[in-house]
Parts: C-alpha cells; sequence; structure tokens
C-alpha cells in the first residue's frame, strides 16, 4: 500500500479529519494534509514521526513509503504513475510546442527585416 492511501486509509479508521491531523502536528495546515494523501507531496521527517504516533504507525513504515512514494518508478499507485516524469534526462525534454518555437524565430526575423527597413 502507498503511503497516501495508508495515512488516508488510517487517519478515517480513528475517525479523524485532516484538520485534526494538521492542529496535533501544529506548524502545517489542512491543505498539507491533504497533499500528502492525494501523493502530491511527501511528510518530512519530523512529520513522519509526529504521523506514526497520532496514527499509532510504525515510524519505519511510513519512512519506507516515503522513500518509494519519492522513487518515481517505483510508483505503485496509478494516479502517481502518471504524474512521474517520462525520463530521468533533461536532454530527453523537448519544447512543449516545436511549432511556437519555429513561429518565434519567424517573428524575429520579420522584426529584423523592420528594423533593417528604417536605417
Amino acid at each position: 500500500m502507498s503511503l497516501s492511501t495508508t495515512i488516508r486509509n488510517q487517519r478515517l479508521t480513528l475517525g479523524l479529519k485532516q484538520s485534526d491531523i494538521s492542529s496535533r502536528i501544529g506548524g502545517i495546515t489542512r491543505q498539507a494534509v491533504s497533499n500528502w494523501e492525494s501523493g502530491l507531496s511527501v511528510p518530512t521527517e519530523a512529520h513522519l514521526r509526529s504521523l506514526s504516533e497520532i496514527l499509532s504507525l510504525d515510524v519505519d513504515s511510513l519512512r519506507q513509503m516515503a522513500i518509494e512514494a519519492t522513487d518515481w518508478k517505483s510508483f505503485s499507485d496509478e494516479k502517481m504513475a502518471d504524474r512521474a516524469p517520462k525520463s530521468n534526462s533533461i536532454a530527453d525534454s523537448k519544447p512543449e510546442s516545436v511549432a511556437a518555437t519555429e513561429a518565434e524565430g519567424l517573428v524575429n526575423s520579420i522584426i529584423k527585416g523592420f528594423k533593417g527597413l528604417f536605417k
């Protein structure tokens, strides 16, 4: 089971709200807890320890799930896998739109042409 699912399921089992978790931890918002449960972010080490106490979960298990959640290649949750980068290399990334790059080049050449007319 993923970290996000574990946090959510245990919170619900204990009858707690996300705001209950955030207030017990202190210094975080309900939205932070929501982000942990949706897999958009991962709790810090200190927050994992607090979650362990609040949710009566083993801190080492939570820590291992957090490590797996940040390893893009090991996502078991389909929603998270869709968000994972498709490549580990910046060199593999391409412009969002080649057409936009070509249009920019065309605009620049037109501007240069107009500047040449007024010299």
